[in-house]
């Protein structure tokens, strides 16, 4: 048995073990606290690792107005490093001690979220997320845990957001990518391109994408509608499925597994388009027949993969 890190029972090896084998990792969250008590969750897919939060050089921010406290460098690379608290607007005592460095991967920017501790891994099943976007842009959903046998309430937040709030150029960057696009005037494809989606924000940013590739599309804010959708439809006339993969009610990569099941879906080229960072997790999404593992808000790549895919 792993040793015990923490009063709240953490085994650090958990994540490793989870990545490792379970094949429905999108439904793992890890479980942290913030300095105010609030528990938040990020899926697992998203955590590269989870480090001791001491002895680590950072080079400080000179800007006063950035969200990030600076650059570090963690196993040979360098990452930028986020007070959580202060992105969601906590308090921060001068004498708190945030002792967890939750390490991200966001397209090819690594992110360390300083949090005050990790309580563990819990696996939250789709259907109990309730959707909070409407009342704070930065919670993407609310949903229940066990926190030593009693219920409390627990914030899943967008992540999508934090990497825009933290890079706030990305939004222009791409929309002046897309514009010097050089499009041929032949359509690429006269069938549809079906996209599953929950975030408005990447929503957005694909739309811009393919209306500017000319493409027939039809987007769906999770795995379920994006199947009930083909159910109806001849699947001769869908060009390409792009599927994120944590998403509510079905996700990609139970989307996948549904598709595979019949074989009139065989046919149908899909790509992945999601912010994960673990390449075990990418590894098992491959094996479903996946055929291409896309960044968020890398519309280049995006554009290349469609190309390439798109029947």
């Amino acid at each position: 048995m792993a040793k015990k890190q923490s009063k709240y029972d953490v085994y650090y090896d958990e994540l490793i073990n989870l990545i490792s084998g379970d094949m429905n990792i999108s439904s793992q969250y890890v479980i942290f606290l913030t300095s105010s008590g609030e528990y938040y969750a990020i899926n697992v897919a998203k955590v590269e690792e989870l480090i001791r939060n001491k002895n680590i050089d950072v080079v400080k921010s000179t800007d006063s107005d950035t969200l990030t406290i600076g650059v570090t460098k963690i196993r040979e690379n360098l990452c930028v490093l986020l007070r959580f608290d202060n992105w969601i607007g906590s308090e921060i005592e001068k004498d708190e001690k945030l002792s967890i460095i939750i390490l991200c991967k966001y397209s090819t920017s690594r992110l360390g979220l300083i949090v005050k501790d990790v309580i563990g891994i819990q696996r939250i099943e789709l259907d109990a997320l309730f959707n909070g976007t409407q009342r704070d842009k930065k919670i993407a959903y609310a949903v229940e845990i066990l926190v030593n046998g009693e219920k409390k309430l627990c914030n899943i937040f967008d992540f999508d957001q934090l990497t825009m709030d933290i890079y706030p150029n990305i939004i222009t960057m791409n929309e002046n990518l897309v514009k010097e696009m050089q499009i041929e005037t032949k359509q690429i494809t006269e069938k549809y391109i079906l996209i599953a989606e929950d975030s408005i924000l990447i929503q957005k940013q694909i739309r811009l994408l393919l209306d500017k590739m000319n493409l027939h599309y039809q987007l769906f804010d999770n795995g379920k509608t994006l199947f009930n959708y083909l159910q109806t439809n001849d699947p001769e006339n869908i060009s390409l499925i792009v599927t994120d993969i944590e998403m509510p009610i079905m996700d990609g990569i139970e989307l996948v597994s549904e598709l595979s099941k019949n074989s009139k879906y065989d046919d149908i080229p899909i790509i992945a388009h999601t912010n994960m960072s673990n390449s075990a997790i990418a590894a098992n999404i491959l094996d479903l027949g996946v055929l291409d593992i896309v960044d968020k808000l890398n519309l280049s790549n995006l554009k290349d993969s469609i190309m390439k895919y798109c029947r």
